[in-house]
């Protein structure tokens, strides 16, 4: 999964252009983020009915089809590549385009907060259900808040973009992501709900 998010985001760049990858990535991250809604609740279905045996094996089953999926698409000539410098000559080089690009730098350093940020609450979401008193399979129910919000949000995002523009629109999206890992540490289900709910906001 490390290797294949930033080969579908190359790709994604490469297939489209930007004025479309606009229009569609809102989208593209829909139909993905619904897959949070069904999937819960099919694991857990099949996990009650045949084991983990089973949810294994069609989860398994599920990376077959996307990969046969993405061997199907048509993407356009690839361009002439100069000839590649050194890998630390490269690296010094991107580091000096980010510094001399101010609006870069936020993004890079504001997305690697958020990330860092997102890598504890998906781990600590476990505890979060444990000190609820709620069994494991509960988690199926954030999950499916944090999907419904994702799919309701990228029917939007496209139009927010076309109406005040990306750096709103990214403002809107940290503000969510904020709110909802906030209302997530409060001991009480309601908000626990509403901040998965508002989570789900945040990435489209």
């Amino acid at each position: 999964m490390v290797l294949v998010d930033p080969a579908e985001t190359a790709l994604f760049a490469h297939t489209f252009r930007p004025r479309t990858r606009r229009r569609i990535n809102g989208w593209r991250l829909g139909i993905q983020e619904s897959g949070r809604l069904v999937s819960p609740l099919v694991g857990a279905g099949l996990f009650s009915l045949l084991g983990g045996g089973a949810v294994a094996a069609l989860d398994a089953a599920t990376f077959v089809a996307a990969a046969a999926a993405t061997a199907l698409l048509k993407s356009p000539p690839e361009q002439p590549r100069p000839s590649r410098a050194r890998w630390r000559t490269e690296i010094l080089a991107g580091v000096a385009h980010i510094r001399a690009t101010p609006p870069l730098a936020r993004i890079l350093v504001v997305a690697a907060l958020v990330m860092a940020v997102s890598g504890v609450g998906v781990a600590a979401q476990y505890s979060l259900v444990a000190g609820l008193h709620q069994p494991p399979s509960h988690l199926r129910v954030l999950t499916a808040l944090l999907g419904a919000a994702s799919v309701l949000a990228s029917l939007v995002s496209p139009r927010v973009i076309a109406r005040v523009g990306l750096d709103t629109l990214t403002l809107l999206g940290l503000v969510a992501f904020a709110g909802g890992s906030i209302l997530r540490t409060l001991p009480w289900m309601p908000p626990v709900w509403f901040g998965s709910f508002l989570l789900g906001f945040a990435l489209p």
